[in-house]
């Protein structure tokens, strides 16, 4: 950020990006470019904030408590509980309301691979178990496009 940039709203001298007294935020697409500025909304942020980390607690509480039946020629468990583990830490919020990120989404899930052991987890029950959990991101990504 330039030194003695101004917010363009109130004219506060402005050492980040948010200015601490309106709320607007600069966004400077590329150095050669002037700076432009966007109010963030802070009820829209707090509704988005609201239901999205209400939605995406529910996902992850649903991830964590799954309990997959033991199979004879199932899905390496060491495999599934790490990719899940992984997806867990991808879904929640990173805290900047203009660009979430969700690193993992609903076609990384479909065409993720499990090598198969002797005693793993019930094939059918995990391929069951993630086309519901592609649901479920369909439904945070609807929520962030919503807003």
């Amino acid at each position: 950020m330039e030194r003695n940039a101004k917010c363009p709203s109130c004219g506060a001298n402005l050492k980040q990006k948010i200015c601490p007294y309106c709320g607007y935020e600069m966004y400077i697409p590329n150095p050669n470019q002037q700076a432009t500025a966007a109010k963030v909304d802070p009820k829209a942020k707090y509704e988005f904030e609201k239901e999205y980390s209400k939605a995406a607690s529910i996902v992850i509480d649903g991830i964590r408590n799954c309990k997959f039946n033991l199979g004879f020629r199932g899905y390496d468990i060491g495999q599934v509980d790490r990719f899940l583990d992984e997806l867990i830490s991808n879904i929640y919020y990173h805290g900047n309301y203009n660009n979430i990120k969700m690193v993992l989404d609903g076609g990384a899930i479909e065409n993720v691979k499990f090598e198969q052991s002797i005693r793993g987890y019930d094939i059918r029950y995990v391929d069951v178990f993630l086309d519901k959990v592609i649901e479920d991101i369909k439904v945070l990504s609807r929520i962030k496009e919503k807003y």
